[in-house]
């Protein structure tokens, strides 16, 4: 299965788990992020591409309305995304193809033709043009938007993109070489990298994963993070599904309160303890965390 797939499927059950009042509060919250451009709003009331990734995908396992016409009309000023960093020109190739572009389109063709200028030298992406080395992070967002267009980005002359080079000397993966701690979302990345690419990484990157699972159900962020929070631990279960199996019994139990604990009481998720405002990513990763736990919430939602 390739990566969005994958993604998309952990997503689908993460809605599934709900019950359907439940997901027409989440459905609600999602519909109303969407601007009158076609885009959706993070935390302001401007559409950005970023976060117009992750509306579309909640939109289409919630069974919000969508409109493909409205989106392709936001992303025709865009063009071709000239003048968008690494990050922003792999969200408009991830928005084409949710609204409906092949990759052999014109503008799915253009598209991921510029975010070429970030390939690096080994193979992989860095978030500036010209690099030897791609990063981790970036070479992952790199892959994912080839493949929201169902291609596989293309081979190139020259050494082989080495993930060994970003194993920290404490077991994970971190977005530069010679760390001494790694970090969740890039080990997560790196165990999915490392799938796609026919190089999996060894058991001990599963374990450095688990290590970061506290006894209050969230993962944390790396080793010295002060408290756990969605992103790593809906990557985390995510990477731990495809190399060491679901979490099970108590620490699953756990996990589920976490992420229970962070549902809002407007519909949406929020990122950590600390952080009061829920977003369309965190919500994103609190139904990508559901998938992968397997299990419903007690409550709809939560008065936080």
């Amino acid at each position: 299965m390739s990566l969005s797939h994958s993604l998309a499927a952990g997503l689908s059950r993460g809605a599934q788990v709900l019950e359907p009042e439940v997901r027409a509060v989440l459905a609600r919250f999602i519909a109303g992020q969407q601007a009158r451009d076609g885009g959706y709003c993070g935390r302001t009331t401007a559409s950005d591409l970023y976060y117009t990734v992750f509306g579309l995908a909640c939109a289409g396992v919630l069974g919000v309305p969508e409109a493909p016409d409205r989106v392709r009309r936001y992303l025709e000023p865009l063009g071709d995304g000239s003048g968008l960093d690494l990050v922003h020109q792999t969200c408009l190739c991830r928005v084409l193809g949710y609204a409906g572009e092949t990759g052999n389109g014109p503008a799915a063709k253009a598209a991921l033709g510029r975010l070429e200028a970030f390939r690096s030298r080994d193979g992989g992406y860095h978030r500036q043009p010209g690099q030897a080395q791609g990063l981790v992070y970036e070479t992952f967002l790199g892959w994912l938007a080839y493949d929201s267009l169902g291609l596989e980005p293309p081979k190139i002359a020259g050494p082989a993109f080495d993930l060994g080079a970003f194993r920290t000397r404490d077991g994970g993966y971190a977005n530069a070489p010679g760390l001494n701690q790694g970090t969740t979302p890039v080990t997560a990345a790196a165990v999915n990298l490392g799938i796609v690419l026919g190089t999996p990484v060894d058991a001990a990157a599963g374990d450095w994963l688990r290590a970061r699972l506290g006894a209050d159900g969230g993962f944390r962020a790396g080793p010295v993070a002060p408290w756990p929070d969605l992103l790593s631990t809906a990557t985390a279960l995510q990477a731990l599904s495809s190399i060491q199996g679901p979490l099970e019994g108590a620490q699953q139990t756990a996990s589920l309160e976490f992420v229970e604990g962070l549902w809002a009481a407007s519909g949406g998720f929020c990122g950590h303890w600390a952080d009061p405002i829920p977003d369309i990513e965190y919500t994103f990763y609190g139904l990508l965390a559901l998938g992968y736990l397997g299990l419903a919430p007690a409550t709809a939602v939560n008065n936080r």
